[in-house]
């Protein structure tokens, strides 16, 4: 027998050696009986994806979804530490945001582009064709666009880039999330918001790019000198051309719920489940019997992944679903002549990056 159980212990270590992982000591024969011992009884309590038994994973709960389990879960949370962290999170988004729209801030005002055209002889300041009356004006046919309807106004955009993404990643955290997804999904969306809202705002303010349609809007007069039209909302606005808030914000939103869903339930996820299973079989994090348990993982990774990868596949292609809402969102603002393409390229990436920067933060 202890012949055996040395021959077996040989063919571990020398099979962790080819994959670089540590090796299971094989000095004693008692010593080895009891690591394989340890190691089949941690192979035994491990659930793989496809069985039905998921109680043994600490993050992966499945929560009913009735209004008693809802009371007792908010009762719970607000004395929880995580609330006050989401307090204050909200004071941060308040404080952030408000000043930036409730402030009676104007834009930067550049003037007018045109270009005057005189007459021959070339004006001088003795020649009469050198008055403003006598040139020719060209508009700046970059500005010179009609605007006549938004394919994505600013409510839609709030609800296809904010609270959808948001309703649907809260649910599936709810459901098939891991233990704290509920709270993280709330800081996450909360802070992504007020970052890349009043980021955006403060943009608009310092840059005041003119929109494609600023003649339009602003109905210059005939030197070109200023804006005729009554409607100084419109004239105002239409200098916040640049960076596009619908491309910011849509990208901001949806890139979360892209992450979450690839990362919980895509490729990255088979690792991670396997371990948290693994170490809660063990009772703990595992890291003073980790070497017991290396073969196990080898194996169970080795066997799990290729029943389990393709799906996995599936779901992280899916995932890309809410970019390309996000993308349509952003590209529709250039088919309305409200934004040039370089607006809605710096929307996207602002937006973006502060999705994965947020995300980092609450689902590493």
């Amino acid at each position: 027998m202890a012949t055996t159980t040395r021959t077996m212990g040989q063919q571990q270590q020398q099979r962790l050696q080819q994959r670089n992982l540590p090796a299971v000591p094989v000095d004693d024969d008692a010593e080895v009986e009891e690591n394989l011992a340890s190691a089949a009884t941690t192979a035994s309590l491990v659930v793989t994806p496809g069985d039905d038994d998921v109680s043994s994973s600490p993050q992966q709960q499945l929560h009913p979804l009735s209004l008693s389990s809802v009371i007792a879960a908010l009762r719970a949370y607000v004395h929880s530490p995580d609330f006050y962290e989401l307090s204050g999170w909200v004071a941060f988004a308040l404080v952030t945001c408000v000043p930036v729209f409730l402030a009676d801030s104007r834009p930067r005002e550049r003037p007018i582009p045109y270009q005057a055209l005189y007459p021959d002889p070339l004006p001088n300041a003795t020649n009469s064709s050198a008055t403003p009356e006598a040139a020719l004006y060209v508009r700046n046919l970059n500005y010179d666009t009609e605007f006549t309807t938004e394919t994505v106004s600013n409510a839609v955009l709030g609800v296809v880039g904010q609270v959808v993404p948001f309703v649907l990643q809260f649910a599936m955290s709810w459901r098939w999330g891991r233990l704290g997804d509920c709270h993280r999904t709330l800081c996450a969306y909360l802070v992504s918001f007020a970052i890349s809202a009043s980021t955006t705002g403060v943009i608009k303010l310092y840059v005041g790019y003119l929109r494609p349609y600023f003649y339009q809007a602003c109905q210059p007069n005939d030197t070109y000198q200023e804006c005729t039209s009554s409607d100084t909302d419109s004239t105002l606005e239409v200098r916040k051309s640049f960076l596009s808030g619908h491309a910011s914000l849509s990208f901001g939103g949806l890139m979360l719920l892209t992450l979450y869903v690839h990362n919980r339930f895509g490729i990255p996820s088979v690792v991670a489940e396997y371990y948290e299973r693994i170490e809660h079989a063990l009772g703990g994090d595992g890291s003073s019997t980790r070497f017991r348990i290396v073969p196990v993982v080898d194996d169970v990774l080795t066997n799990g992944k290729r029943r389990r990868d393709a799906l996995r596949r599936l779901v992280s292609v899916l995932a890309l679903l809410p970019l390309a809402v996000a993308t349509f969102v952003a590209a529709s603002r250039i088919v309305d002549n409200k934004h040039h393409p370089a607006d809605v390229v710096a929307g996207a990436v602002l937006g973006g990056s502060v999705s994965v920067y947020v995300n980092g933060l609450w689902f590493r």
